[in-house]
């Protein structure tokens, strides 16, 4: 089965009827238990735009919403109790502003978060990405790196670093989109270790 492009929210709902699909063609039972992980705080903006899980641990990106102004974003992070997804913390970068969209992308590993604002740098839009490890003993998520291309990016108002991202273990790959001047989009990937 192909899932066709559409909007993020129907994109979810067709993967978890297909996993469902999946489940009830190998057991007898058909039986599938969906778990939702709901916003909580009725926020209009776009919750779950990105999101990944690691264990008892979800993290769901909202780029578009607003602690330092229009499509600043903040990520979510809900840890399962056994029970009940229970909101732990609400990231934001400790550099944030207005249109840095900052969730685009997330990803979980363990104790550590990873996560993209690719139109960060106001009108450069140069873009970054931000790790956050988990305190055990404070119990908080705290800001750790900030990171940025390592190379010099081609002559450009748009450089979009952070536009994917994937992390195993203690490593992060970091994509950009970048357009340079004459308008083509050139990729281009920067693998991280942290420890």
């Amino acid at each position: 089965m192909r899932i066709h492009h559409t909007n993020p929210r129907k994109r979810l709902s067709q993967l978890v009827a297909l996993l469902c699909l999946t489940v009830s063609a190998a057991e007898v039972s058909g039986q599938c238990d969906v778990t939702p992980i709901p916003v909580g705080d009725g926020s209009p903006y776009g919750f779950s735009s990105a999101v990944d899980l690691d264990g008892d641990i979800a993290v769901m990106g909202d780029e578009t919403d607003e602690p330092f102004g229009p499509e600043s974003g903040s990520v979510k992070v809900r840890r399962f109790n056994g029970k009940v997804w229970v909101e732990e913390a609400i990231l934001t970068a400790s550099n944030g502003a207005a249109e840095d969209s900052f969730g685009n992308r997330v990803a979980v590993s363990g104790n550590v978060i990873a996560i993209t604002a690719p139109a960060w740098g106001n009108l450069a839009i140069v873009g970054s990405a931000y790790i956050f490890r988990y305190d055990p003993t404070t119990m908080v998520w705290e800001e750790e790196a900030i990171l940025t291309r390592p190379t010099p990016a081609p002559a450009s108002n748009q450089n979009f670093f952070g536009a994917n991202l994937a992390m195993d273990g203690d490593v992060v790959a970091i994509a950009g989109s970048t357009v340079n001047d004459a308008g083509e989009d050139i990729m281009g990937a920067h693998i991280f270790r942290y420890n």
